[in-house]
């Protein structure tokens, strides 16, 4: 797994990693699909086992490149979570 263990991820450090948009993941939050707690300052931070349990929960890959990680999942998410 390419994620930090010692690391707490930003919505946009997030967003970056598994290549969709900050406000994705901010609704993903709202909605209680991706878990994360809130600093002080009221920012979103997400722990490795946040998003560990995401990925596998909704079956996403972090995929190593030359250039930057590249995320696979089966599907569109919003289309399963439709189902």
């Amino acid at each position: 797994m390419l994620l930090q263990q010692n690391h707490y991820y930003t919505t946009k450090e997030l967003a970056k990693l598994i290549h969709t948009s900050e406000a994705t993941v901010r609704r993903w939050s709202d909605s209680g699909l991706l878990e994360c707690f809130k600093t002080p300052g009221g920012h979103r931070r997400y722990t490795p086992t946040h998003v560990i349990e995401f990925l596998h929960k909704y079956r996403y890959e972090i995929l190593p490149s030359t250039e930057q990680d590249i995320v696979r999942r089966p599907g569109d998410i919003n289309q399963r979570l439709q189902r």
